[in-house]
């Protein structure tokens, strides 16, 4: 009995919903909805009032989405179509968009007019090409007689034409107004006429075009020394012996270097025996038309302070004690018996970056360290500050702030200080 009620029910409840798709209106019947042939814009036929239909509902192809004939892409029309980086409405190929609708860039061979000079993008020229050493630079500026770039793509005697280029218009550096000077030689013309130079001394010379400077080296001890120069040139280095022949290293060519110091200097490290002596050849990279001042150095590598707190350095308060990272990777080490209790100071006076730390008096506990002064500021100098017990020791390391061994130009001086706080 149950069963059957709940069959009737159902029954009356399906019979009082009405089909959604009847027509509400009279007579009952339904509506037979779109029309079987109205066209359908993108199905690929062209039907009704389509002006073309090309199978898809995209702009920029021809046919619209409304399938209406669109005007054919071109540049300058002001839209970016397909295979367009910007289209500006124009035909002007000196402007920020080419008139191939291309961004503009330097050397594509097209010099922009649009923009003043100074301005970001600004072109005094753009010759098609990346090369620095003819009438327009990489830069699209144009090639000047001071610009630190010689050309080359003109001959002895024409207008334009420069031996040398320095980057400057000062005279006695090898080079003036970009043509080579005739300058007295400094160092020697060749291994034999060599200057001798003492360990640590600062020898300045001045390499004219084609020029090659000669230094000789004599070392008492057996050890470790390097030989570079300090400029703001390009230098190259050259090892020979004491009779004038090429030091030749495993390979069979000779030994040399060029830019393994500061910026592009040269520096060559090497190991000597007691009594020997070496010549270094020191000439601009680009031999034939390189110029500029210099300073050579030759340094003893054997270490100055201690690499560990069981050969520390004393150092006293308020003395300054000088010191050298003489190698990338060197650590030097300095010893503080502090006689009273009290805010003290451990810093460094240099013009490299160094890294400090203050450990106890056998270097198994940091203390403190401290890598820059005021970095925004450029002073790269360390500072820790400490209170001090007395009567008690500690050490005090110093290293360069980059550790990597394979960057030679990673060393350099220092002063180290100990100080009352605040003074």
């Amino acid at each position: 009995m149950v069963r059957l009620t709940f069959s009737l029910c159902f029954c009356a409840a399906i019979a009082c919903v009405p089909n959604p798709g009847a027509d509400p209106g009279g007579g009952g019947e339904e509506d037979a909805g779109p029309a079987a042939n109205q066209p359908v814009c993108g199905d690929g036929v062209r039907e009704g009032s389509e002006e073309c239909d090309d199978g898809n509902r995209r702009n920029g192809d021809g046919c619209t989405s409304r399938c209406r004939i669109q005007a054919e892409p071109a540049c300058g029309d002001g839209n970016v179509d397909r295979l367009e980086e910007c289209d500006d409405g124009n035909t002007d190929p000196t402007d920020d968009c080419t008139d191939e609708c291309f961004n503009a860039k330097c050397g594509d061979g097209i010099t922009r007019s649009d923009l003043s000079p100074g301005s970001e993008g600004y072109e005094a020229c753009d010759d098609g090409n990346e090369a620095n050493d003819d009438s327009c630079l990489g830069n699209c500026q144009a090639a000047t007689c001071g610009d630190g770039v010689r050309r080359t793509d003109l001959e002895a005697g024409v207008e334009g034409y420069e031996s040398c280029d320095d980057r400057n218009d000062a005279t006695g550096d090898g080079c003036a107004a970009c043509a080579c000077e005739d300058l007295d030689i400094d160092h020697g013309a060749d291994a034999a006429g060599a200057t001798a130079v003492e360990l640590g001394a600062e020898t300045p010379g001045i390499l004219a075009c084609g020029d090659v400077d000669y230094f000789q080296v004599t070392v008492a001890d057996a050890g470790e020394y390097r030989f570079y120069t300090d400029s703001s040139i390009d230098t190259l280095c050259l090892l020979f012996d004491s009779m004038g022949e090429a030091i030749n290293g495993d390979d069979g060519e000779q030994i040399g270097d060029d830019d393994s110091g500061r910026g592009y200097n040269c520096w060559i490290r090497r190991d000597m025996d007691a009594g020997e002596t070496v010549i270094v050849g020191v000439r601009h990279f680009a031999a034939e038309a390189g110029t500029g001042a210099y300073t050579f150095v030759a340094k003893d590598l054997r270490d100055d302070h201690g690499n560990d707190a069981a050969n520390a350095s004393p150092i006293t308060s308020e003395a300054m004690v000088s010191g050298e990272i003489e190698l990338p990777g060197d650590v030097d080490v300095f010893s503080f018996v502090a006689a009273t209790g009290e805010m003290m100071e451990f810093g460094t006076e240099a013009s490299m970056d160094p890294m400090c730390e203050l450990r106890s008096a056998d270097g198994a506990e940091l203390l403190g360290e401290n890598d820059d002064v005021d970095a925004q500021g450029q002073d790269y100098n360390c500072l820790i500050p400490f209170e001090v017990e007395a009567d008690t020791t500690y050490t005090f390391w110093i290293r360069h702030y980059e550790r990597n061994p394979n960057q030679p130009g990673n060393t350099g001086l220092y002063e180290a200080f100990v100080r009352t706080a605040g003074e």
